[in-house]
């Protein structure tokens, strides 16, 4: 084999590999099986709505209590000044480590209003919110 041969050959090669991921990227978006794997990695959607007015998500690091994701509009959570991204870290003074903790207590306790104690911009504070989704200080 000449060497223009040995270089055209390599070239071929790199540029067959550089298509096995392509290929195999195609295979897992068609196939049920690719699909299906692609499911099982995917994390599932952690964010739920268990606090008046507001979702929330897992903290990160986790056992760090729970971090607001969206506000319903002119909802409690809005009205309180309860921010996107604020950090919950208690329900009625009850430390809150995760979504298993909250969703725990909310079921539990069925008081018509909850304090949350929020780190906002490195600041406890404490809101008060009716299930109902009116806001109080607390």
């Amino acid at each position: 084999m000449t060497h223009q041969h040995t270089r055209l050959s390599v070239r071929w090669l790199i540029g067959l590999l550089g298509l096995v991921p392509i290929a195999g990227a195609l295979m897992l978006l068609t196939t049920h099986v690719g699909r299906r794997a692609l499911k099982n990695l995917a994390p599932a959607s952690t964010t739920v709505s268990v606090l008046p007015g507001m979702t929330v998500e897992e903290a990160v690091p986790p056992a760090h209590g729970l971090v607001v994701t969206s506000r319903r509009s002119n909802g409690a959570a809005v009205e309180a000044g309860i921010s996107v991204g604020d950090n919950i870290t208690a329900i009625d003074y009850h430390p809150i480590k995760g979504l298993n903790d909250a969703v725990a207590y909310m079921r539990h306790d069925r008081r018509p209003i909850v304090t949350l104690t929020i780190l906002h911009d490195r600041h406890m504070r404490r809101m008060a919110l009716k299930r109902s989704g009116e806001s109080h200080g607390a």
